[in-house]
Parts: C-alpha cells; structure tokens; sequence
C-alpha cells in the first residue's frame, strides 16, 4: 500500500472515530428539546416568583415548541430548589429559577447548602431587578419608619417581622434592619412569602419586607400600610414612601432574579433558551408583567450572570458577617 492511499485512510478512520465521539452531543442539541422542560422554581405557588416563573414558562413553551413544567421545590428559603437542581442531569431538560439569596446571600448562612454557586450552576440569563417594599397591617399603631425603630429599641425582639424562610432576601433584609439600625426584632419565617404577608395581614407578625406585587393590591385596598422601600431612590410609582436610607443612611437592598441550569448544560442548549427568554423579557407584554410582579425587567446574558453572583457573594459575606446571622 502505498504512503498517500495509506494516509488518506488513515484520515478517513481518524474522521470516523471524531464523528462517533461527537454525534451524540450534537445529536442531543439538534433534537433538543424532545420531550417537557422542567423549570424548578424555590417558592410554593402563589408567590411572585411563582407567577413570574410560569409566565416565562410560557413564553419559553412557545418559543421552543416544548412544554415547560413549573415545579415548586420550596424549603430553607430556596435552597432546596437550587440543590436539586446541581444534581439535575446536564441535559437542557431541567432549569431554574434562582435569586440573589439562594445564589449570594444562603451560601454565607448555612454550613452546607449542598451546592457550590460557583460550579454547579450555568447561568442562563438575568430576568429582573427588584426592591422591596416594608409593610404593617392598616391597623398597626406604626405610621412611619421611625415609629417602628423606636418601638424596637425599647422593647428588644419584641417587634416580629415574617419572611419566606430562613435565608431568604427578606430574611436578610430584616437582619440589615436590625444591624445597621441598632435594634434587636424578632424573626418569624414562613413557607414562602405569600404566607408570610397573610401573617401581617393577619396581624400575627409586625411587619415584612415584600416585593410589591404581592403587596399592591393589599395597599391600595387597605390592608396594608407601606412604611418604606428599600432602594436607594424612591419608587416611581409610590414616591410618597420613602426610603429606609432616608432613616438609616447607607442602607440598600436591591435584589435581581436569574434562570440557571446544572453545570455542563450544553452552551448551545444555554444559548437557546438565554435569546428566548431576551425576547420575552424584552418584549412590551413581558415588561409590563414583570413589573407587575414588582420586579424591574432586566435581561442580562449568562456573563453577566455570572458576574451578578460574584459581585453579591462578596457584598453579602460582609453583610452576613456584619449581621451575626447564621443558620446550621
């Protein structure tokens, strides 16, 4: 035989063998999606993120041609939703819905969350920006921010607040209140928000910081009073309430929410649902209902993603440190 017909087939099995390696990968991302998405989602339903996650749900269902099954996974304020999904096959048919506390704020407070931030997840794409609003039963003696403050400097951990669960945004909100305004309050968590603003309107608890769908409609019903939102600007749309920084100079939380998948999604299966959730979050039906959920649409690329957790694993150690909080 001679050198070149040797060569040539030499190649030729070298080409095979490359093939055979790489069909089934492109395979899968060619046939992608064949069968239901399941989007893991931290809350239980009728929560804003509940909400969110399955107008998203829809939208992707028909931009990929796929249904997309909306699975509540709550528990340690969102933790057990993440933890699932790290150890969910890396095969584009299992996302979720995450945020800035099970992602930035949670690794700080428990020994263990069962997943690393940084490795077990690929982010997909950045959905929202969000603040929270802190609201009293209408019935509360509390009118203003200050007289809440003062009420809990003379009685220490007797003023209640509720929250989502242990470790949630809301958690550590009321955990920054109570550092940097030099009080002591007394933690009531809930399985979700959604229970957690019952208790207030219930009058079981004082007081919660709540995105402001959920609280909306109670405030403009009534039911509930807003005392202060947490951005570092008042609210466009309730400009008469002012900031926490107003009474407590420095302090800010503004939180975001993001769809990731388990390490080693195939990029091109990210890349895919990352433009389809672009297209939904940018597009005016998909604004106006995010920002009905309380939420400031943001769509940012998996980079950015990235960078977010980074950004907020480092800021949020430091809070949590500053805060004593912890939970094991």
């Amino acid at each position: 035989m001679s050198t070149v017909r040797y060569g040539r087939r030499l190649a030729l099995v070298l080409a095979v063998i490359a093939m055979s390696v790489s069909a089934p990968g492109w395979a899968q991302g060619a046939s992608w999606p064949a069968r239901p998405i399941r989007m893991l989602v931290p809350f239980p339903p009728g929560g804003a993120a509940d909400m969110m996650a399955r107008y998203l749900g829809n939208g992707l269902a028909k931009r990929l041609n796929q249904a997309v099954v909306v699975e509540n996974v709550p528990g340690m304020g969102g933790v057990l939703s993440l933890r699932r999904l790290a150890h969910a096959p890396a095969d584009g048919y299992t996302i979720g819905l995450a945020h800035v506390g099970v992602l930035a704020i949670s690794p700080h407070l428990y020994a263990s969350v069962g997943y690393d931030p940084l490795k077990d997840f690929a982010p997909i794409a950045q959905i929202s920006e969000y603040e929270n609003v802190l609201v009293v039963n209408s019935k509360s003696p509390y009118r203003s921010l200050g007289d809440l403050l003062a009420a809990a400097r003379a009685q220490p951990g007797v003023v209640s607040y509720g929250s989502a669960g242990n470790g949630s945004s809301n958690h550590l909100t009321g955990a920054m209140l109570s550092s940097m305004g030099g009080m002591s309050f007394n933690h009531i968590p809930y399985k979700g928000s959604a229970a957690a603003l019952l208790g207030v309107m219930a009058g079981n608890v004082d007081f919660m910081f709540d995105v402001m769908n959920t609280s909306r409609e109670p405030i403009r019903a009534g039911k509930l009073r807003a005392l202060a939102m947490t951005g570092k600007k008042r609210s466009q749309e309730y400009p008469d309430v002012p900031t926490v920084a107003e009474t407590i100079p420095g302090f800010a939380f503004e939180g975001w929410s993001a769809i990731v998948a388990p390490a080693g999604t195939p990029r091109d299966i990210v890349q895919r649902v990352s433009t389809a959730l672009q297209a939904i979050i940018q597009s005016p039906d998909g604004g106006e209902h995010l920002r009905a959920q309380g939420a400031t649409p943001r769509y940012g690329a998996p980079e950015v993603v990235d960078a977010l957790i980074r950004r907020d694993l480092q800021k949020f150690g430091e809070v949590v440190r500053q805060s004593h909080v912890r939970i094991d």
